[in-house]
């Protein structure tokens, strides 16, 4: 049955993808330019962008700057199949480490998408489905490991809209989706291909339109998946390890205001970016279980200037902990943007990140941060 379920998503795969270089008829490019430069009263992880506060020890008073997150990227569109509409995307930025000056790509999005007016199917990298959210940062990681979960990964999804009065919506996602684990016995093979199976996700969301532009959109996902590890390289016992979350999402957007937010409840998240980057406790032999949120409003009271402040806290449960982890990841942050012109923008940014370590200290940095884009 697994490998009906395999076989079948790469006949998809293979089939969208030779369709779509045979019939693309537009290429759509776009991108941006993005210079950093960023100062930290203390150590935040892993530098150019912040993830958690470390003991700075002697070290403070940090400086960097950087173009990695500039991005590249193209939409291309095909002919119709039918009544579909054949799409897909490609993007990179150089976040992909190596020597500042010489930085490497890293793959962002590369999918197809089949899609009529209510129903799509999607194969390839893309955002995963649950907590869609993300809040308004210069910080490239958008408050991951501090209570925004979700990232992106290989999957193969559908969904499905139901248009009621008035252009209001309800609309149901769900998909297979590659778990991402590491080799933790460290046999050459990852442990979420050990597992035989693809991790799950579901979202299921509804908008309701207020009045004008205004509209309010709730959200309910969820995810499950496994791991197998084996208990040593030269034994055959192995032990499943589980991954899940429930998750909430809303947001509400009028035409000077946006008020979103997210809330998640799960464990062994480390790769959805949640539990602070922690996933299973070997000496326990648990799963690490976390909770958490984020909540960002957004005013733009012309339409050169945006607003945003909000809060993000990421909270792993202490039982599950052993002396050293990092127990708790808070952020306050808040932003203005300025647009010179439609294309280019400046921006500053403060953040105060605060992580408390198990049974140890609690250290705080504060990050200042301007920013200068270009956007084509």
């Amino acid at each position: 049955m697994k490998k009906k379920v395999f076989l079948s998503f790469f006949v998809v795969f293979f089939f969208l993808n030779t369709a779509l270089l045979l019939i693309a008829t537009d290429f759509n490019f776009y991108g941006f330019f993005k210079l950093n430069m960023a100062y930290d009263s203390g150590y935040l992880y892993p530098g150019n962008f912040a993830l958690y506060s470390k003991d700075p020890e002697r070290t403070k008073n940090l400086f960097y700057l950087s173009v990695n997150e500039s991005r590249f990227g193209v939409n291309i569109k095909g002919n119709k199949i039918g009544d579909f509409n054949l799409t897909g995307k490609v993007e990179v930025d150089f976040m992909g480490g190596g020597p500042e000056n010489k930085s490497h790509l890293k793959m962002r999005h590369a999918y197809l998408k089949l899609s009529n007016k209510s129903f799509s199917i999607l194969a390839g990298q893309t955002w995963d489905i649950i907590a869609p959210l993300n809040p308004l940062s210069f910080n490239y990681s958008v408050m991951w490991f501090g209570g925004n979960i979700g990232f992106r990964r290989v999957q193969l999804r559908i969904e499905n809209n139901f248009e009621f009065g008035g252009g209001n919506r309800f609309m149901i996602q769900a998909g297979i989706f590659r778990t991402i684990a590491k080799d933790y016995d460290l046999n050459g093979i990852d442990d979420d291909v050990s597992s035989g199976m693809p991790s799950l996700q579901a979202r299921v969301s509804s908008k309701i339109n207020i009045a004008g532009s205004s509209f309010f959109e709730i959200g309910l996902s969820g995810h499950y998946g496994k791991i197998k590890t084996f208990v040593s390289t030269t034994s055959d016992n192995s032990k499943n390890y589980i991954t899940n979350s429930l998750d909430f999402d809303f947001l509400f957007k009028s035409k000077y205001i946006k008020i979103m937010g997210e809330y998640f409840n799960g464990k062994n998240l480390a790769t959805f970016l949640a539990g602070i980057g922690q996933d299973i406790n070997f000496d326990k032999g648990v799963e690490i279980s976390s909770k958490g949120g984020w909540f960002d409003c957004i005013i733009t009271p012309t339409k050169k200037l945006t607003i945003s402040a909000g809060y993000s806290v990421d909270n792993p449960d202490d039982k599950n902990l052993s002396e050293g982890d990092k127990s708790k990841n808070s952020v306050i942050f808040g932003n203005i943007i300025y647009k010179i012109k439609k294309e280019l923008r400046f921006g500053v940014e403060i953040n105060r990140w605060t992580t408390d370590y198990y049974k140890e200290n609690e250290f705080s940095a504060n990050r200042f941060q301007f920013v200068i884009m270009y956007i084509f």
